[in-house]
């Protein structure tokens, strides 16, 4: 076995023949030398030596006599910088701090439920073997900064106090199963060389992964994030498990990189009705984004602006709805104290950045185009179309108003939904007959056919101010003449919309020329909009 390099460097050199290795406090160790010139340039004590062969009987009774003493007099177990031939230590209680920075542990680490009842500091300590923390009991912070673990490590515990592990390096499999964390726990900047396992963990306080790197597959089935879960800047380069886990707050993957797989199968994201987010993806990147799996899971409190959805993979998922029931970005609606990309800039006069949110309306609407899903396509056609429409770079409020409400795109949503209702047109089909029907009397339609067997009585004009004469001239019932009165304008409105020339009743000229026109205008649009709706709808 090669010897690790000493955790310090060039001790300072006193002219005692005592250890010079500084300790916790920047205090000297102050033991006895131990003599291993071949293996410590520079002569330090027993419990310092990189000596193989050194005594583990007389080490471990000076490691008994620190223990003891720490609970009766000094408070702290001082363990800076010791080189552990052996590391048995399961069940054992440390009644003090212990402060184990830059420790060395050879031989497997074995803390099996041990207890730290006042915490313990494991800042830059080297694992060179199986460390195992199961079930050990912290009863103050947990301190593993920078500390490096090169064979398997096992933290199936409770940590009920903070616990950090930032820039610590596990370079083989990290199993965090079923452990729970009562205070915050930091991994941020944590390298896992190894398999991450956090499988049924649970995180009752906040969990941040930021800057994580993931070189191998990455766990976390069944976890339970109770607050705010930052992955801001991690890096998956394997798959990536996140089935069945619970987000209640927050999940930041602001900035993530996935070089492979993702899968949030029936992933419990946030859903508590609050303008505050759940899933957080704005700038994530996804390398191979069609083994992206979101299924069945609630994306209705989810931020995917500036990232690119239109090849992830969505599967039997739940948006959030508008009032009408069309499908909606919580972009929208989200509080912007929690998503800043959103506000509108300093010249912007608009509410928020409805430009950035279209875009990501445009890829979700291609996405389930390439699916075929043209329903749910539409929904978000639909959501494109709204930010074209509440956009709007002016700033007199009235001229906004104007935009939003009798603009262009605002009177292609009255009439069809964007394209995407049929049944709006053909409602509006027949409210615009039905007006015309009353409104071609007041200027009078004039008869232009000559009588014969099969043609009504003639009139020459019919107008209300002859409709009683035509009501007295009519054979037959008063209710009767009522009807075919306003028969004969129904007929005239249906030949202009059909673009017949030839009319019994001829709208009189110009009022009622310019009314045919106008009827024409309207109703062509109208049957444009249904048939294109009626395209989107059943097309295949």
């Amino acid at each position: 076995m090669s010897e690790p390099s000493p955790a310090w460097q060039d001790p300072p050199v006193t002219h005692l023949p005592l250890c010079p290795v500084l300790m916790h406090e920047d205090k000297f160790c102050g033991r006895p030398l131990h003599a291993a010139p071949q293996h410590d340039p520079i002569p330090v004590c027993l419990m310092h030596s990189l000596d193989p062969a050194k005594d583990d009987t007389q080490f471990q009774q000076e490691i008994d006599t620190i223990v003891v003493a720490s609970a009766m007099v000094t408070g702290i177990a001082d363990f800076s910088r010791f080189v552990f031939p052996t590391s048995q230590y399961m069940v054992r209680a440390f009644p003090a701090r212990c402060i184990f920075r830059n420790a060395i542990f050879w031989k497997e680490a074995n803390f099996y439920s041990a207890n730290f009842e006042h915490g313990a500091d494991f800042e830059s300590a080297h694992f060179e073997n199986e460390a195992s923390f199961t079930r050990a009991k912290f009863g103050a912070k947990a301190n593993f900064h920078s500390a490096v673990f090169k064979g398997d490590t096992h933290f199936a515990t409770d940590f009920a106090h903070e616990v950090t592990f930032v820039m610590a390096h596990f370079a083989q499999e990290a199993g965090f199963y079923n452990s729970s964390f009562a205070a915050d726990a930091t991994f941020g900047s944590v390298k896992f060389e190894g398999k991450a396992v956090f499988s049924r963990a649970v995180f009752n306080k906040k969990a941040d992964f930021g800057n994580a790197g993931f070189l191998q597959e990455a766990f976390f089935p069944v976890a339970t994030f109770e607050q705010e879960a930052d992955f801001m800047w991690a890096h998956f380069t394997l798959n990536v498990d996140f089935e069945h886990t619970t987000f209640k707050k927050a999940v930041i993957f602001h900035e993530a990189v996935f070089h492979a797989g993702v899968e949030f199968r029936e992933t419990q994201f946030r859903n508590d009705g609050e303008p505050l987010p759940g899933p957080i993806f704005s700038l994530a990147q996804f390398m191979a984004p069609e083994t992206a799996v979101f299924y069945r899971t609630y994306l209705g409190q989810a931020l995917f602006y500036t990232c690119d959805v239109s090849r992830l993979t969505f599967s039997s998922v739940h948006w959030r709805k508008r009032p009408n029931g069309k499908y909606q970005l919580f972009e929208e609606v989200v509080d912007l104290s929690a998503a800043g990309d959103l506000a509108p800039g300093p010249d912007d006069p608009n509410e928020r950045d409805y430009g950035l949110i279209a875009e990501t309306y445009q890829q979700l609407k291609k996405n389930y185009d390439n699916r075929q899903d043209y329903w749910t396509a539409g929904d978000f056609h639909y959501g494109e179309m709204e930010m074209k429409r509440l956009h709007s770079p002016r700033k007199n409020n009235l001229a906004r108003w104007l935009h939003r409400n009798l603009g262009l795109v605002a009177w292609y949503r009255y009439a069809s939904e964007y394209g995407e209702s049929y049944v709006r047109p053909l409602l509006a089909l027949a409210a615009i007959l039905a007006v015309f029907t009353l409104l071609f009397p007041i200027p009078g339609m004039v008869f232009t056919k000559p009588d014969t067997p099969n043609t009504p009585p003639s009139f020459p004009v019919l107008n209300y101010s002859d409709f009683s004469a035509y009501i007295r001239a009519y054979k037959g019932p008063a209710w009767i003449g009522t009807l075919a009165f306003f028969g004969h304008s129904l007929m005239t409105a249906l030949s202009v919309a059909g673009f017949q020339k030839e009319l019994i009743y001829q709208p009189a000229y110009p009022w009622g020329r310019a009314l045919a026109l106008l009827e024409l205008l309207l109703t062509s649009t109208l049957i444009a909009l249904f048939l294109l709706a009626l395209r989107r709808q059943f097309r295949r």
